[in-house]
């Protein structure tokens, strides 16, 4: 069924979060793994585009706890809402210590992309959410206020379906101006990741490859 989401501040502030400290992918696509590793997701898959045509996508999809529908609304539409704030909130249900940063980092991918499409199931109730952002949409009159709408397609709460839980981000009309080395795009996020080296229980493949 279709529902509508509300972005939860006025679109306008995107352009004050510095997307221009995003605009290498792997500073962009540091920010959505990190996003992956607070949602407890075992496993990320990083998908680059051999293309730097219009119809070239880069994904970034998890196995994670994946979102509800108002978590949609009220956490990943908020650029307010701070996990990190709440002392509670400093480590993930199975134990991380969360990496992300204000809310933001989760459009980190409009440093990189026009267009970012999200597709989330809820491990928690199966729960289905695809919805889709564009950020010329986002400056555009009716985000200047507070709650300018997104479509969303929607799917009710299935037990059957909370075994494909997880996130899949994808980044569309991409501002990239030469194709992303898969080699030297995985060196780079691993040097970012280093912290995590003996972290067990998370994996990260770009193409296919560990």
């Amino acid at each position: 069924q279709e529902k509508k989401l509300h972005l939860k501040f006025h679109g306008k502030i995107l352009d004050q979060l510095g997307f221009q400290t995003y605009q290498s992918p792997v500073a962009s696509i540091a920010e959505l793994v990190s996003n992956s590793w607070d949602a407890d997701a075992p496993r990320v898959d990083i998908y680059l585009p051999d293309t730097t045509d219009e119809k070239a996508q880069l994904i970034v999809a998890d196995n994670g706890a994946g979102m509800t529908f108002e978590e949609c609304q009220n956490k990943y539409l908020n650029v307010g809402w701070n996990r990190r704030g709440d002392k509670t909130e400093c480590f993930s249900p199975k134990g991380r210590q969360i990496l992300g940063r204000k809310g933001i980092g989760k459009f980190a991918g409009f440093g990189i992309a026009e267009i970012i499409s999200i597709e989330t199931v809820s491990e928690a109730a199966g729960e289905k959410t695809t919805f889709e952002m564009n950020i010329h949409d986002l400056r555009g009159d009716q985000f200047v206020v507070e709650g300018g709408q997104i479509n969303a397609e929607y799917l009710p709460p299935d037990k059957k379906r909370t075994k494909e839980h997880g996130t899949r981000v994808v980044l569309k009309s991409l501002k990239l101006g030469k194709v992303v080395s898969p080699t030297q795009f995985a060196k780079s996020m691993a040097r970012r990741f280093l912290l995590h080296q003996r972290a067990e229980g998370f994996e990260v493949y770009v193409n296919g490859a560990p």
